[in-house]
């Protein structure tokens, strides 16, 4: 299906870019031929070079959903799987050794608390006190979405021994600089939004400029191509949205109803 889309989507941008560049084409030549040439010619180099930016644009967020899905692996094994995956990358750098829930390598202390939550000053606090009795001269915390503002600021503090926190992104590099990059994942099924969210979600508030702006093209474009009434009809209901947007009527109803 998403293929499908991703077709549909780049056949009608093409085509829309194509019928933009013959309506400029037309103030230049008269020429049916180089018009149709011109035109094709330019909407495709445009479709890829903003094809390519947006491929750039998503590429964050795809490589933040392929963290979640690798995070959620250890989020929901038992802790044992985090804890041999650990000893298993550091491994392939130095001997590993095991006390007290730590993977020793050399001095440095690692805890590994790939837990659904944020570590706490309660945490650090017994983790680093565990670490500095075995003469750890580091304690790295491994865990899944970082510390808490008190525990972060106060292992930046910490000096006998030296105290990190590091996010599952920062997991995520250790593991792949020692050759041991996850590859396992767990991919959560989205939720099913029902008709009523989708339309909520597309009247934000914040999408009252794109209707309008919208609005204004097709009103411009209405008066060089076939059809122009479609296009007047089209951008009256893109305004009407836009008013729908900007003042929310039926949140105002609610809170009447509430009163």
């Amino acid at each position: 299906m998403k293929k499908i889309s991703t077709v549909i989507d780049t056949v009608l941008t093409v085509a829309a870019l194509f019928l933009l560049c013959s309506v400029i084409a037309g103030y230049f030549t008269r020429k049916t031929s180089v018009i149709i040439l011109s035109s094709l010619t330019a909407a495709v180099a445009l479709a890829f070079f903003t094809g390519r930016l947006a491929e750039k644009r998503k590429a964050p967020k795809v490589k933040k959903r392929k963290l979640g899905e690798l995070m959620n692996k250890f989020l929901f094994s038992p802790p044992e799987y985090a804890q041999a995956f650990t000893v298993r990358a550091i491994s392939n750098r130095a001997i590993p050794s095991e006390k007290n829930g730590f993977v020793f390598a050399g001095k440095t202390a690692f805890s590994v608390r790939l837990v659904p939550e944020k570590i706490g000053a309660a945490t650090l606090a017994e983790r680093y006190s565990a670490a500095a009795k075995l003469g750890a001269k580091k304690l790295v915390i491994l865990s899944a979405y970082g510390a808490e503002t008190d525990a972060a600021e106060t292992a930046s503090l910490l000096s006998e021994p030296t105290a990190e926190i590091w996010d599952f992104e920062k997991v995520y590099d250790f593991f792949s600089k020692l050759g041991c990059a996850p590859t396992e994942t767990m991919k959560l099924e989205p939720k099913k939004r029902k008709f009523g969210e989708l339309a909520a979600g597309a009247l934000k508030k914040q999408n009252a400029r794109k209707f309008l702006f919208s609005a204004i093209v097709l009103l411009l474009w209405a008066r060089f191509v076939p059809y122009s009434g479609l296009y007047v009809i089209i951008a009256s209901i893109s305004v009407v949205l836009a008013a729908f947007c900007r003042f929310r009527p039926y949140e105002r109803k609610r809170k009447v109803k509430r009163k």
